[in-house]
């Protein structure tokens, strides 16, 4: 079987989550699942998120920095 090409896997993923998202806001205690199980893991992939960024930012830095032959290049740079 043929694999399915990852933009449309993307796209897939997007129709069906915004389907799932409005067929919860219709739905009797849907929005109160939403909110009491699925926020949560949003919640925290969010700040896995912002948990990674800031030490990816600074390590690309410094590898700018220390790739440098000429130092005096920096000042150019920013």
């Amino acid at each position: 079987m043929k694999k399915m090409a990852l933009h449309w896997q993307i796209l897939l993923g997007m129709v069906s989550g915004v389907l799932v998202g409005l067929i919860m806001a219709y739905i009797d205690g849907g929005k109160e699942l939403v909110r009491d199980w699925i926020k949560p893991f949003g919640t925290i992939f969010i700040n896995a998120l912002k948990l990674i960024a800031v030490p990816l930012i600074l390590a690309s830095l410094i590898k700018g920095v220390s790739d440098l032959k000429d130092i005096s290049k920096l000042s150019k740079m920013g």
